[in-house]
């Protein structure tokens, strides 16, 4: 029996999910834990949630940030399996791991075993604390300071990479190739800027075409996008893509997580075609910036061409 795959509906401008904030909490004292979970609760940092991990010891810490990418804060306690247990870890974290992102909070119930001074000229921390500081109020401040300090950080290196992978593609855009080459180039270069970095920084996208709205014809595929056993579906999604780029009349609705963006040289031009990308659920506004912008270099290289 055949299983036809189906994806939920969403409207144009939808709201798209939004990953958690990743914090990781390392302290030995069970009893820290539940306060510091019950504290943050209720957290949301524009307009995301936390997803917190907890560990016992900072081996056990060790083990999660082998296995969970992007931890955009942990508290660290420093007396754990060892006096300098917390302070291995920070070590480990920034000159191991090579994590410069994460915000490392050290709190510690025990401040003359790592007297503040000293732990943070030495180690690359963001904050010390005394556990008996750490009020609801204050951690609930704590947080939200650390997370906007990770969020700016992250967002200015995923632009540099962008705009390295924005200046590396634009050159070759406009060399003189064939058709096909030229279409699969647009679509290499597009799923490439989604997917910075060796996990994903922005996003994970593997389904995608380029179509040219004078023809809604598919000049290039990747993934199911691309298999012709899902003709039937792929010619539905081009419909309705090419009437919303068009705005012919009020479409039917994308499935859920689509990205769809029109391939237009000037903002009053009508649209030549656009890059339609699947499970872009992820992608904020500052990542669809720079994929927009490197949709206005493919549509100047296809007006070159004169498609």
């Amino acid at each position: 029996m055949k299983i036809v795959r189906k994806k939920k509906k969403t409207r144009s401008g939808a709201k798209l999910k939004l990953s958690p904030w990743k914090v990781l909490i390392v302290d030995d004292d069970a009893d820290i834990h539940a306060m510091t979970r019950l504290a943050l609760d209720d957290f949301k940092f524009a307009g995301k949630k936390l997803q917190i991990f907890q560990a016992m010891s900072g081996i056990e810490a060790r083990e999660i940030m082998a296995t969970e990418y992007k931890i955009a804060v942990a508290l660290i306690d420093v007396v754990m399996e060892t006096d300098d247990a917390g302070l291995r870890l920070v070590d480990f974290i920034r000159n191991e791991l090579k994590y410069p992102l994460i915000r490392l909070i050290v709190r510690t119930g025990q401040p003359g075993m790592a007297p503040e001074r000293e732990v943070i000229e030495r180690y690359d921390i963001d904050d010390y604390k005394d556990k008996t500081e750490l009020t609801a109020g204050k951690l609930y401040t704590t947080m939200r300071l650390a997370l906007k300090a990770y969020r700016d950080l992250s967002t200015l290196e995923t632009n540099r990479k962008a705009l390295t992978k924005i200046i590396d593609a634009a050159p070759a855009l406009y060399q003189p190739q064939s058709l096909s080459q030229f279409f699969n180039g647009v679509l290499t270069q597009m799923i490439g800027l989604c997917n910075l970095g060796e996990s994903g920084l922005i996003s994970s996208i593997n389904n995608g075409m380029v179509v040219t709205t004078k023809d809604n014809r598919v000049q290039a595929g990747t993934g199911r996008l691309c298999n012709p056993e899902n003709k039937g579906e792929i010619e539905e999604i081009i419909k309705t893509c090419s009437e919303r780029v068009l705005e012919i009349k009020d479409s039917e609705l994308l499935p859920s997580g689509a990205l769809l963006v029109p391939l237009r040289v000037d903002d009053d031009d009508k649209p030549i075609g656009f890059v339609y990308l699947e499970d872009a659920q992820y992608i904020d506004e500052t990542d669809r910036e720079f994929i927009n912008i490197m949709v206005h270099q493919c549509a100047l290289a296809m007006n070159k061409l004169q498609i």
